[in-house]
Parts: structure tokens; sequence; C-alpha cells
């Protein structure tokens, strides 16, 4: 009866242990999930975005006549997936400071791609315009022979624009529209909400999806 009873007080104090630290385990932090927005949601998160403007932006016939090859840094996994799985260093750009071509990186994870660009700043958006397309071959068709570079949208192209700042607004691909929002925190730019639009042909949303960072 002793060693009955001297086995139960065992076994209470085995499960209190592992109750205390379980208790004690640290949880993992909650990842930011898409949330699907009610067209009055929708409607009201366009305006912060700026969408009148953001959709004259895309509206504009843009000649895209250089090319420069780039790193292709994919994103961690804890990134939430967007469509064309844009590198995460394609959120920010800098045209006239892009990093130095290391030919050893070519056959490392994301490897080289080109972005056909454009010269100009984009109307409205005051910033770069560039497009990253799975056809690395230049436009045969361009009517600008002398400029081997030169690049018209095609619709399987990410067209990607971007603000004065260099950090990016927004993209399109095919009949979606991927919209950032930004702040300023310690001088540096802090990404803090997307919102994921499905569009018509005319660029008007049908629905649309955001995620916040900060929550």
């Amino acid at each position: 009866m002793k060693h009955i009873k001297n086995l139960t007080l065992l076994t209470i104090l085995i499960i209190s242990m592992s109750s205390l630290f379980a208790q004690a385990k640290p949880e993992e932090p909650k990842l930011p999930t898409w949330k699907d927005l009610t067209q009055k949601e929708m409607k009201s998160g366009l305006k912060s975005y700026a969408y009148a403007k953001i959709r004259m932006s895309m509206k504009k016939n843009i000649s895209y006549d250089t090319a420069q090859e780039i790193f292709y840094s994919p994103c961690p996994d804890v990134f939430p997936k967007i469509p064309g799985d844009l590198p995460c260093n394609l959120l920010e750009l800098d045209l006239k400071n892009l990093p130095t071509k290391d030919p050893s990186m070519e056959y490392k994870e994301g490897g080289l791609v080109t972005i056909f660009a454009s010269s100009k700043p984009t109307p409205l958006m005051g910033g770069s315009t560039i497009i990253l397309t799975a056809n690395q071959e230049p436009d045969k068709n361009s009517k600008d022979k002398k400029k081997p570079s030169s690049r018209t949208l095609s619709p399987e192209d990410m067209q990607v624009f971007y603000n004065k700042e260099n950090t990016i607004s927004h993209y399109r691909l095919g009949d979606s529209v991927i919209l950032f929002s930004w702040k300023k925190e310690n001088d540096s730019p802090t990404l803090k909400k997307m919102m994921h639009l499905k569009i018509d042909k005319n660029l008007w949303p049908i629905n649309a999806k955001e995620i916040d960072f900060s929550k």
C-alpha cells in the first residue's frame, strides 16, 4: 500500500512538472494572414492606398528602354505568398545604385535575372517602373532596333511601380494587383500593409484581401 501511495505521488509530481514546463515554453509568434475584405472594407481601404492614382499609373503607356541584371533574392518562408513570387530585394530598388554583378552568385539560390526599366520617372508616381518577365529576351518586335534591350509590356510580365523613395508602390501581374503601404520608422521605411486585388479589364477592383503586419 505504501509503495502504491509513493507511486501516485511520483506520478502527480511528473504531471505537475510537465505542466510547468509547458507553461514556460514561449509561444511561437503568430504569422500575419490574409483577410478577405467586404466590398465596403475594400472601398475604404482603396482610399488609404490612393488607388485612383495607382490605377491611372497603370493606364499610362510606358517605354522600357534599358535592361539590367540583378540578383534574385527569394522572400523568406514567413513572408506571405504573393502572385509571381516577387523577390524581396525588389521591395526597394534604386536603379542608380544596383549592386555590382558578381559572377560567383550566378549559380546560387535565386541567381541573376534581367529587369527591363523605364529611363523616365513614372507619371503620377515619380519613381522607377520596371518589368520582370519569365522571357528574358529583348522584345524582337520593338520598333527601336537600335536599342536591343527595349521591351513592350506583355500579359505575362510583372509590371512594378516605385515611389520617389524607391520603395515599391504596387505591381500588376495579369488580373492581380498588389498594393503596398509603407511607414517611416527610425528613418527607415517599414512595410505595414499589403492589399491583393482582383481587377477587371478596366483595372477596377472586383474583390480584395489584405494583410496587416502590425497585427
